[in-house]
């Protein structure tokens, strides 16, 4: 992150290690919030080509070092013996690898703005200070994520496990719809690793269910379920056409579709988690749970993200993505 490059002052770093919200897309983020760096810089993670290709390029070439069967590197894993620790110098050596590559990439893009590091963070900071809930929060704490090694490793590890290198560093806020062909290898992996019980602050109710808790199953669900991704693939396309990529006035009729989406998404996981045998209650007791133990682990981060599928201005982007391609592709 370009928190830890030249030129950001300490009060910014602590800032954005400590991000979390749920709310709208680069909310209060400056009065010109379209036009601001950090908008710029969210499109630019989760949407340049290039930018995607440059660490696909990286997971082809470093994952294979990464045993994809391994137990996470924890540092209380050194004692374990020797082959423990030459793993872990390899994975640090990579990661830190890694961590430069994207800081020089997310500078390249900021400094090729006009902008600097400096109003990056000022601008992130004033959106927290007015809104703490904000989705750009979420935003922000995505990309420190990143560079987090635990979630590095399980990323590699789990491209060492695919043939195709489909990006495992860029979780986008997609339509769950389109997590059939696009939901990438890192919120695979993460969805999986909540199983793990280290982090997101629920061990404790994992040891006494025994397995996976109902938070792990919805998110595995949420990116993975194919039927689930057809839903709202068809939902999309046959919505779509009302929305114009090209405009900026939000329509009134776009509140009549958004609170049918946001109604079949409540209806699905409602469903889903049911026919687990669980409850919603109980899903929002370990979400909460979650969140006061370790509000930037995995269960609550991936938490985040649901809710914020359902934020209407995401909503509206999304159904714009949707009349773009469909456009594309006459």
């Amino acid at each position: 992150m370009p928190s830890e490059a030249k030129g950001c002052d300490d009060d910014d770093r602590v800032w954005a290690k400590d991000a979390k919200g749920d709310d709208t897309y680069a909310k209060h983020a400056s009065d010109d919030e379209d036009d601001n760096i950090v908008a710029k810089v969210v499109q630019f993670f989760f949407e340049n080509a290039e930018f995607s290709q440059t660490f696909e390029h990286f997971a082809a070439t470093n994952a294979p070092i990464f045993d994809s069967n391994a137990e996470e590197m924890k540092l209380e894993s050194v004692a374990s013996g020797a082959r423990t620790v030459m793993a872990l110098n390899r994975y640090t050596r990579v990661h830190n690898e890694f961590t430069a590559l994207f800081e020089e990439k997310i500078e390249e893009f900021i400094i090729s703005q006009g902008s600097s590091v400096e109003e990056f963070y000022a601008i992130v900071k004033r959106a927290h200070d007015q809104d703490p809930e904000s989705t750009l929060a979420v935003y922000s704490q995505m990309l420190v994520a990143t560079c987090d090694f635990e979630v590095f490793v399980r990323m590699m590890q789990r491209s060492n496990e695919t043939e195709r290198y489909r990006n495992p560093f860029q979780t986008q806020f997609i339509m769950p719809a389109e997590s059939k062909s696009s939901c990438h290898d890192d919120a695979k992996a993460a969805a999986k690793g909540t199983r793990d019980e280290d982090e997101g602050g629920v061990k404790d109710v994992a040891e006494a269910k025994g397995g996976p808790t109902i938070v792990d199953k919805v998110i595995a669900f949420f990116f993975e379920n194919d039927e689930f991704c057809a839903t709202f693939e068809r939902f999309a396309e046959k919505h779509c056409d009302i929305f114009d990529p090209d405009a900026d006035e939000m329509q009134l009729e776009y509140t009549d579709i958004y609170n049918k989406f946001a109604k079949l998404f409540e209806t699905k996981i409602e469903e889903f988690i049911e026919s687990q045998g669980s409850s919603v209650a109980e899903f929002y007791d370990i979400v909460r749970k979650a969140h006061e133990k370790d509000p930037h682990g995995t269960i609550a981060i991936y938490s985040r993200m649901l809710v914020a599928t359902s934020d209407f201005d995401v909503f509206v982007l999304m159904m714009k993505q949707t009349k773009e391609t469909q456009r594309l592709k006459k």
